[in-house]
């Protein structure tokens, strides 16, 4: 939902790949409930902040990596404190 809402605020950040990863994540964490899901929803985005923060910013000050890996990270976390 986050992906797709970031896809019609700012169009040229990410690709639509982002937002396919987002709705199987929605989906993976749906089947477990909904605190798995907002586990999964809250902790991919601290997790690419924290890469992102961590990156050397190029030239222009700006920092370019793919979110995608980030979404299934957070619903990996969500899965270790959730449990199934």
């Amino acid at each position: 939902m986050l992906a797709a809402l970031l896809l019609f605020v700012a169009p040229d950040s990410s690709g639509l790949g982002d937002v396919k990863t987002a709705g199987l994540v929605g989906e993976a964490t749906g089947y477990f409930g909904l605190s798995a899901w907002l586990v999964g929803v809250i902790y991919g985005p601290i997790l690419g902040g924290i890469y992102s923060g961590t990156r050397r910013r190029g030239a222009e000050g700006k920092v370019q990596f793919p979110y995608g890996p980030f979404l299934p990270a957070g619903v990996l976390v969500a899965l270790l404190l959730i449990g199934p």
